[in-house]
């Protein structure tokens, strides 16, 4: 069976939205046992990013349109704050970080965006 051609955006994104969200969950865990924080230290350093990204993955999820604007704006704030927040590290560093944080949740919210125009034609 093949998909509808405005259907592989909504496949394309949720991939890569779980990628996203596990990768800095997974990030958040390891970082935590890395430093040897205590119990509570490694579950905030887990829940932190895990059940932020999570959210906007669930939004995207239940309605890709609004989630896509989400996303959007996720992707915008990362790109925008981090730098600023964090302007004494690497460059290195910070653009590991912008590809990794702020350029996946843009990426989804352009094909769910993408999507819902090739519905609306």
């Amino acid at each position: 069976m093949t998909r509808p051609t405005s259907e592989w955006p909504l496949l394309a994104s949720r991939i890569l939205m779980i990628l996203w969200a596990g990768f800095w969950t997974w990030f958040g865990l390891a970082s935590g046992i890395g430093e040897r924080l205590q119990p509570i230290g490694v579950l905030i350093h887990t829940a932190v990013p895990g059940l932020f990204f999570g959210l906007l993955v669930l939004i995207a999820w239940r309605w890709p349109t609004v989630g896509g604007f989400v996303l959007l704006a996720a992707g915008v704030a990362v790109s925008i704050a981090y730098p600023i927040l964090f302007a004494r590290m690497p460059s290195a560093t910070r653009n590991f970080v912008l590809l990794t944080m702020a350029a996946p949740p843009l990426v989804c919210g352009i094909l769910l965006l993408f999507r819902y125009r090739l519905q609306h034609n």
